[in-house]
């Protein structure tokens, strides 16, 4: 008699492992999403505030240079949950930007989730404003 209850409740456990399972599953795989979701936010306003800085340092818009693409690519490449092939930067300043004059970064950004669980796509868009430091107006040259 004894042995027949412990060869049953092996199988109970059993079963209660499998019922259990999947709940455990998609509580760890729905905080892995959330920590990806707020890891993200993060990254992506820390990248439109370093390209913000670049443009107030360089007085507007990127030009031909690229450094401030460049700076909020660096900061996206070094975060944990982005790459910076996802992600679209719009620098707007009023033209000729001058000084003291507000320029708008927006960062956004695109990509895949690691575990979708909420949605299949990360979509964040975060903006930056800065005062211009420096006029982007041509500059006269002395003789």
């Amino acid at each position: 008699m004894r042995e027949r209850l412990t060869t049953c409740a092996g199988g109970q456990s059993l079963v209660e492992f499998a019922l259990v399972i999947g709940l455990l599953m998609f509580i760890v795989c729905a905080a892995f999403d959330a920590f990806q979701m707020v890891m993200t936010q993060a990254t992506v306003a820390e990248a439109a505030s370093a390209a913000a800085h670049q443009a107030a340092l360089l007085g507007g818009d990127d030009g031909p240079e690229g450094t401030i693409v460049e700076a909020a690519r660096m900061v996206l490449a070094s975060g944990l949950t982005t790459r910076h092939g996802s992600a679209t930067v719009l620098v707007l300043c009023e033209e000729p930007c001058q000084r003291y004059q507000p320029i708008h970064v927006r960062v956004q950004f695109d990509d895949a989730r690691w575990f979708p669980i909420f949605s299949a796509r990360l979509q964040i868009e975060r903006q930056a404003v800065r005062a211009s430091e420096k006029d982007r107006s041509t500059t006269l040259s002395l003789p």
